[in-house]
């Protein structure tokens, strides 16, 4: 074409051949309006220019009418579908004009003329506006496009959208970093759209700074606006990442034991369905007290019932890294060496012991100390009856082994305070076969006793001596004891209610008067008969604590029957759980005036004592007393 030149694949035409009509100066309601998205002036200041100086309109046949203050020309765009839209930029250097069928238009002037631009689309346009501060101008139309005209590249950028519906307008906020995009009967579209905010992960507790030691919780909460978070993982310094339990809140349980004493980082991260993690960490130090091993067994299970050959396992660990050595035993039997360390295992020969109640034991020795768990297990082997017991007649002239009648078989109940003991010389000679005996009421343990009657005075001493079990314990063996007949000492453990208390003593060593009486179903006459026969051959001793009278096996420390010999500390935190149930320890460290690491030891050493429990309520840890003994 003459009279105009190529840029960059653009046609520019020169002013001569823009500037077609020169009309003399006219208001804008005569020179009217034109084709669609044609405005007066004072309407739509758009399309003035911001200097003040050019306006623009729409003529007809895609002309454009630009006007200033001396006069008013009709400019030829050679655009071959209708202009609908007009704006300049916000420094006045040119305006950009968009129609129908992709036309873009980039006007300068009258005498600088004007560029067609590739919008890179056929689509019809409606609308252009810029952004306040010039770096680009948003351009819409029909089907849902949306076209973004960089000032600095001089380049059209398609911006995708999720609508193929007419976009009609353009709003910016008041910050001008914004635009809102009216969709026609659909919802607007926001340019640039929200950046999707990153996961917010938070380490809570332990607290940067603070000190653990042994086994320490960390838990904290984890969000993300944009999406879900799908799992947590924590891990110390470098090591493994391990799994978290909960998402948006929380908590996993870590050893610090392991570990030096020292700082240490604490790491979590949060993943999400969408693509990308996020961290966080705290630095804590542990302050690691010289403990020692720790032996678990792990089968059979507590109070489990077994007969036959057993497989018995559990684990051993040591925190100072040294190799552990376990040993196995079964109430007061020798200990036997355990295969392996870490896991261990050994096989328990069950037909060897009596049925009932028994304690196994397992300790642990790595070098420096020794630590030992234990639990109950019922053994229950096929037992055969004998058809009778023999019994050896008194020495002399005319002695012989007798195997009683059928009929006396009946008598031979356990011990009574009407029948003598079978190894202890009685009033005259037991009878021959085939002579009739005197008739014995048989009696069962915890039957009905009679006794004398008592002053009133003596009553009035009986209850006084109730209040506590060393006095109960001590009425009942006055009054009752002498009723029953002396027995050899190998003779004990003959009687089967008798045996039952031995080997329950055996199997909870430090347990008291009461439990024994409530556990086994004994009346008090009973229960103290067999108790003192016990003590009095040496078989078992007792002790007075506080209000409670406690036996234990013969030969035994305080320290061996795993009963804890507690120090001021520990009694003071065991009252408090007792007086006030349900204490945290956060709550135990205030009012003990104690560190949370101090009190997080003691609490884990009663509860290897059984003496304090914990139960979860929430994310806090409650603590409860419990009873010393364990019950199957």
């Amino acid at each position: 074409m003459p009279g105009s030149r190529a840029c960059g694949g653009l046609l520019v035409l020169s002013a001569a051949l823009a500037c077609l009509v020169v009309f003399p100066a006219a208001s804008a309601s005569e020179m009217g309006l034109g084709n669609q998205g044609q405005k007066n002036l004072e309407v739509d200041p758009s399309y003035l220019s911001p200097v003040g100086d050019i306006s623009l309109k729409f003529g007809s046949n895609s002309s454009l009418i630009v006007s200033n203050s001396t006069a008013t020309e009709t400019v030829a765009t050679g655009a071959a579908f209708n202009l609908n839209s007009v704006a300049w930029r916000p420094d006045g250097s040119y305006a950009l004009i968009v129609g129908d069928g992709g036309t873009l238009i980039q006007f300068f002037s009258c005498r600088a003329g004007m560029i067609h631009l590739d919008s890179g689309t056929t689509d019809d346009l409606s609308t252009v506006s810029w952004k306040p501060d010039g770096l680009y101008a948003l351009i819409t139309g029909s089907n849902g496009v949306v076209i973004r005209f960089d000032h600095d590249t001089q380049r059209c950028l398609r911006i995708p959208t999720n609508t193929n519906l007419k976009l009609v307008d353009i709003q910016w906020d008041t910050s001008g970093e914004r635009a809102e995009i009216s969709v026609d009967g659909g919802t607007p579209i926001v340019y640039p759209p929200p950046v999707d905010p990153l996961p917010v992960l938070r380490i809570d507790s332990p607290a940067g700074g603070s000190a653990v030691s042994g086994t320490f919780t960390v838990e904290g909460t984890a969000s993300f606006r944009s999406g879900h978070i799908t799992r947590v993982e924590v891990r110390i310094d470098s090591g493994g990442w391990l799994p978290a339990t909960g998402t948006s809140g929380w908590e996993i349980a870590l050893d610090s034991r392991p570990y030096d004493s020292g700082l240490h980082t604490v790491a979590a991260r949060a993943w999400t369905d969408a693509p990308g993690v996020v961290e966080a960490s705290v630095q804590v130090r542990f302050e690691n007290i010289d403990l020692p091993p720790v032996v678990e067994i792990l089968s059979p299970a507590d109070c489990g019932r077994v007969s036959g050959m057993v497989a018995v396992e559990g684990t051993a660990a040591s925190f100072s890294g040294t190799h552990v050595r376990v040993d196995v035993r079964v109430d007061d039997f020798e200990w036997g060496g355990a295969s392996g360390g870490g896991f261990w295992r050994l096989t328990l020969d069950t037909t060897t012991l009596p049925n009932g109640v028994h304690r196994l034991q397992a300790r642990v020795w790595d070098g420096r100390a020794f630590s030992a768990a234990s639990r109950l297990v019922i053994v229950e082997n096929p037992v055969i009856e004998p058809l009778a017991r023999a019994r050896e007649r008194p020495a002399g002239p005319g002695g012989m082994i007798y195997v009683p009648a059928p009929e006396e078989l009946s008598r031979n109940g356990p011990d009574s305070p009407s029948l003598p003991d079978p190894g202890t010389p009685g009033p005259g000679p037991l009878p021959a076969p085939g002579e009739p005996a005197g008739a014995v009421a048989p009696m069962k343990d915890g039957g009905t006793i009679s006794v004398p009657a008592v002053s009133w005075a003596m009553l009035l001493l009986a209850t006084l001596a109730l209040g506590t079990e060393p006095g109960k314990f001590a009425f009942f063996q006055f009054f009752f004891v002498p009723l029953y007949s002396r027995i050899r000492k190998d003779a004990v453990l003959d009687n089967f209610t008798r045996g039952m208390i031995y080997g329950f003593i055996m199997s909870h060593p430090g347990v008291h008067y009461n439990f024994i009486k409530q556990k086994l179903g004994l009346n008090n006459g009973s229960i103290v008969y067999h108790l003192t026969v016990l003590e009095r051959q040496e078989l078992i001793k007792s002790e007075k604590v506080g209000l409670y009278k406690r036996f234990y096996p013969m030969g035994r420390t305080l320290s061996e029957t795993g009963i804890m010999e507690l120090n001021e500390t520990q009694e003071a935190m065991v009252e408090l759980i007792r007086g006030s149930p349900g204490l945290s320890q956060r709550e135990i460290s205030e009012r003990m005036k104690l560190s949370t690491r101090v009190v997080n030891y003691h609490i884990g050493l009663l509860q290897r004592a059984r003496l304090v429990v914990l139960e979860k309520e929430g994310k806090t840890s409650r603590c409860f007393a419990t009873e010393r003994m364990p019950v199957c």
